[in-house]
């Protein structure tokens, strides 16, 4: 089986990756899928040896400026300054089982997946397959464990990583209402109350016009101004009033 793309890569991932819940954060949603070129992390033929069977051994993943401990590129394959990150996508080989069996990827520390396998094969075959790999969130220094039904050697090629996304607090909306300035209008006369204007930083929403008579009707009621003419007996006094806002 020929590894994924890159873009086969971001197809599957989209369409259906979906993590469990680790022990110390929430990391099944909200992530953000980074690829990076194909790149060799762990080879058994160079370094560990071959596998044992139903035997787990464990892989350092995350912050590592050098695979080639574990038979890896001498190289942080662009994902080692990433620092702990989600999970793991990668190409993940066994060659030449001594058996046919099974083959499971999952995070270190965790239990190993009772029925999910990453991948079958049959004895003495080489076969790849793309898997995403939840990885372990604790101090520890690897991240991932890898176990065979059969004896066999293995090779781990990353293609991306998923990290969380940053978190962003929403804006909040501070309104406030200006000082009232207050305009007395003699019968028969016409005049314009105009409100203080909004503070710094802030802007204005609306205007407010308040009078002390129903039957004085506003003619104009914009820009913080109020206008009004007195039709009645009595004096009437309006009022002026602008309410400003800002985003925080």
């Amino acid at each position: 089986m020929k590894p994924l793309s890159l873009l086969q890569v971001i197809a599957l991932a989209a369409s259906c990756f979906a993590l469990a819940q680790p022990a110390r954060a929430q990391f099944d949603a909200n992530l953000v899928f980074t690829p990076v070129a194909p790149c060799r992390i762990a080879d058994t033929r160079a370094v560990g040896g071959i596998m044992a069977a139903n035997v787990a051994r464990a892989f350092d993943v995350t912050a590592v400026s050098n695979y080639s401990f574990q038979g890896g590129e001498a190289s942080n394959c662009n994902i080692g300054a990433a620092g702990s990150f989600a999970a793991l996508a990668t190409n993940i080989t066994v060659i030449n089982p001594n058996a046919s069996g099974s083959l499971k990827a999952y995070a270190f520390g965790a239990a190993v997946p009772a029925t999910a396998n990453t991948m079958s094969y049959a004895a003495g075959e080489v076969r790849t397959v793309f898997t995403i790999v939840k990885l372990d969130q604790t101090a520890s220094a690897n991240e991932m464990s890898v176990i065979s039904s059969a004896s066999a050697h293995l090779t781990i090629d990353v293609v991306g990583y998923f990290t969380q996304a940053a978190t962003v607090a929403a804006p909040s909306l501070q309104c406030q209402e200006t000082a009232e300035t207050s305009v007395t209008i003699a019968p028969g006369a016409s005049d314009d109350a105009f409100a203080p204007v909004c503070a710094a930083g802030f802007v204005q929403t609306s205007t407010n016009c308040r009078n002390s008579s129903f039957f004085v009707p506003f003619a104009w009621i914009a820009g913080g101004a109020c206008s009004a003419r007195n039709g009645t007996a009595s004096a009437v006094t309006i009022r002026a009033t602008r309410t400003c806002c800002r985003i925080q």
